[in-house]
């Protein structure tokens, strides 16, 4: 039980020790237990002669593994983001906390958490990572993972898009020009963004001052 004043349950013997002369060992199962609990326990054997016990020992249960939620991902620009997380210690130090994160959910890099470790107590904390060198206008999977000495929990799979870098623009030369009238040209390449503005401005200086709809 959780106490030595007194043991509150008890189980069988397995063997049973029999009538011999030498040292047997015997074992029993304890089920179900109380996670990240001490325990105490002892023998007891009785034949004919009496009852013996054995001195007190204990020993404590491991915590539940962490309990982890993957957040969204913020500051997402062309080739960087934050990944978010909150990890749950439930008690038990976590050894290890780090996002995985790849184009697909077989993911294939992993960066740190900060901070480093989310400690070892009993409410959510929460962690993230800045990640680097991503590629724009694409998507990308990650999900958070944390250890104690319960086991290892991941969490579910998140993804974010990247931004796309911005339009790529050249001015071409005016055609149709008149006394009072002229068509402007341009290319506009979108690269694999939604073009949401698209102008093109004009005047007697480069400070053009008018503009007019693509």
């Amino acid at each position: 039980g959780t106490s030595s004043t007194p043991y509150t349950s008890s189980v069988s013997c397995s063997p049973s020790p029999g009538s011999g002369e030498i040292p047997n060992a015997v074992t029993g199962a304890a089920e179900p237990l109380k996670a990240n609990t001490t325990y105490h326990f002892r023998i007891i054997a009785t034949n004919a002669g009496g009852t013996s016990k054995g001195s007190d020992e204990t020993f404590k249960t491991l915590p539940n593994a962490p309990t982890v939620v993957t957040k969204a991902a913020s500051s997402i620009t062309q080739t960087t983001a934050t990944l978010n997380a909150t990890v749950n210690p439930n008690e038990g130090t976590v050894t290890d906390c780090h996002f995985e994160y790849g184009p697909t959910a077989s993911y294939g890099t992993t960066v740190p958490c900060t901070p480093s470790s989310p400690g070892s107590g009993n409410s959510a904390v929460a962690v993230s990572a800045s990640v680097v060198g991503l590629s724009a206008n694409a998507t990308y999977h990650f999900r958070i993972s944390a250890t104690n000495a319960g086991g290892t929990s991941k969490g579910s799979d998140e993804t974010f898009k990247t931004l796309p870098n911005p339009p790529t623009v050249v001015t071409k030369a005016a055609t149709s020009v008149a006394q009072t009238t002229a068509t402007l040209n341009a290319t506009v390449n979108p690269n694999g963004g939604e073009v949401t503005e698209c102008k093109l401005e004009y005047g007697t200086t480069n400070s053009y001052g008018s503009s007019a709809s693509c």
